[in-house]
């Protein structure tokens, strides 16, 4: 009986940069320096990001090169991975040493004048991601979040992954030209009821609490939001949600309801809307909240069931 082959995990290519390499002893941000390019506005430039890889093959569009504090020195890590005759490849070591030694060799003349970096360094590995994909449930898109919590979100930044299996930090050319989409997409056709919540956040509690408790409303109701609130929400496509049965459930914001109208508005009348105020969130809180001051989904319900249609 055949089985399905476990796909190969690749750990990023990594070589240690010993003195042969590095004659002149330099640091993990001296030796940054030296890979990074001459556009003032590449992520490259940031003190605390990845570089570009010193082979500069890869042709990609994004820093995907880091330099890493090693037991016995410095340790150069290409995260680069690549499709080479229907195989999954790394970077090639050997060349990777050639390269990183003529970078860490080269004349002063010729290393990237220091920048001063554009706004602020995102750190993709600490932040919340979600995942955004397609009505087939492709991947479209992730979107980070660094400072969930009570008082505000504090960054977010969205990335898409690019034809060499590496990050691409914009949206263009995502996918089907839809850009940007609706949280869930996948599970819109076959939804009666669509709770709209102000982030991902919120809308994961719900979906993860109904999961958890195996509610039989799973995927007939279902959580969503859009990218990035009301920012990107004039270019969001929103037909999904036409003809729907809309619940919202909007954070605090002091009765103005931002979100929620905005999204009334864009409908213009081609959808069934609601909105509740659930109570015990707290300044700025959400569904979270309500539901860290001992309130369950069952409760939520009683409240959807009492709204009047808008």
């Amino acid at each position: 009986m055949p089985t399905k082959k476990t796909p190969k995990i690749l750990c990023p290519a990594q070589i240690p940069i010993d003195l042969a390499m590095n004659p002149l002893g330099l640091g993990i941000l001296e030796i940054l320096a030296r890979l990074r390019c001459f556009d003032p506005d590449c992520p490259c430039h940031f003190p605390e990001g990845k570089v570009h890889c010193p082979r500069r093959l890869h042709l990609d569009q994004t820093p995907n090169f880091s330099v890493i504090d090693g037991p016995e020195g410095p340790i150069g890590q290409c995260h680069v991975v690549y499709l080479f005759e229907t195989e999954r490849m790394t970077c090639n070591t050997e060349k990777l040493r050639e390269a990183l030694t003529r970078a860490l060799t080269m004349p002063d003349e010729e290393v990237p004048p220091p920048v001063t970096p554009q706004g602020t360094f995102f750190d993709w590995g600490g932040a919340t991601k979600h995942r955004y994909c397609s009505v087939g449930r492709f991947p479209l898109y992730e979107v980070g979040r660094l400072g969930e919590g009570v008082e505000r979100e504090q960054e977010v930044r969205t990335r898409r992954n690019g034809p060499e299996h590496n990050w691409i930090y914009n949206l263009n050319g995502v996918p089907n030209g839809v850009m940007p989409v609706v949280y869930k997409l996948n599970f819109l056709p076959e939804a009666r009821l669509i709770i709209v919540c102000d982030n991902e956040r919120a809308a994961d509690a719900i979906n993860e609490e109904m999961l958890k408790d195996k509610n039989p409303l799973f995927g007939q109701v279902i959580a969503i939001t859009t990218m990035e609130g009301v920012t990107h929400l004039h270019r969001t496509d929103l037909s999904p949600l036409f003809g729907k049965n809309l619940v919202f459930f909007p954070t605090e914001d002091g009765g103005q309801r931002l979100y929620a109208n905005a999204i009334i508005q864009a409908l213009d009348g081609r959808a069934k809307t609601r909105i509740v105020e659930l109570p015990d969130r707290g300044t700025g809180g959400d569904y979270t909240h309500f539901q860290t001051a001992g309130h369950t989904f069952a409760k939520a319900c009683e409240l959807i069931k009492a709204a009047p249609v808008r």
